[in-house]
């Protein structure tokens, strides 16, 4: 089944934030879908993308969280 871009990002975005699947395997799973090579290239750009803005977030939010309980 085809998805649009949007929802693979999603899709898949979820898919590796829950553990059930690794990041190594994003590009091979696109693959077996079928997809043409620039939209897993953007797809795997975008996941990657979403992850390290996650990543960021929760940093900031430690931090805040941190500094805040500190004073």
């Amino acid at each position: 089944m085809k998805h649009s871009i949007k929802e693979s990002v999603g899709i898949y975005f979820e898919k590796i934030n829950s553990g059930s699947m690794e990041i190594s395997d994003l590009r091979k799973a696109l693959e077996s879908d079928n997809l043409e090579k620039h939209e897993i290239d953007i797809i795997v750009k975008r996941v990657d993308r979403d992850l390290m803005r996650m990543e960021v977030q929760k940093q900031n939010y430690s931090y805040g969280k941190c500094c805040f309980l500190e004073v």
